[in-house]
C-alpha cells in the first residue's frame, strides 16, 4: 500500500507518473483532498480511497463557495469548473 499526497509529490502531474510506475494500492493523504479527489476520480482502478481529515478539512471547506463534505463515506466532486474548490466570497 502507497500513501500519497497529490500536492506533496509535486501535483497532479507527478501523481499520474508515481501511479504509472507502481502497482501497489494507492490511498491519497488527505492533506490535498480536493486533487486527491479528482486523481481517485481519474484513476479508480489504482486510486483506493482519499484521507477526509476531520479535524482540519471542516474548517478548511468553508473557506470555499460549495464546500466538499461525506456523505455516509462518500465524497462528490465539484461540479464547478477547474478543481471547483472557488473561495468563498467575504462578506461586504
Amino acid at each position: 500500500m502507497l500513501t500519497l499526497d497529490v500536492v506533496g509529490c509535486g501535483g497532479l502531474t507527478a501523481a499520474r507518473r508515481i501511479l504509472a510506475r507502481t502497482t501497489t494500492p494507492v490511498f491519497l493523504h488527505g492533506r490535498s483532498l480536493i486533487p486527491g479527489l479528482h486523481l481517485a476520480a481519474a484513476r479508480p482502478d489504482r486510486v483506493l480511497a482519499v484521507e477526509y481529515r476531520q479535524q482540519w478539512e471542516p474548517g478548511r471547506q468553508n473557506l470555499y463557495a460549495y464546500p466538499v463534505e461525506p456523505d455516509h463515506g462518500h465524497l462528490t466532486l465539484p461540479t464547478t469548473s477547474g478543481l471547483g474548490a472557488a473561495p468563498r466570497s467575504a462578506p461586504c
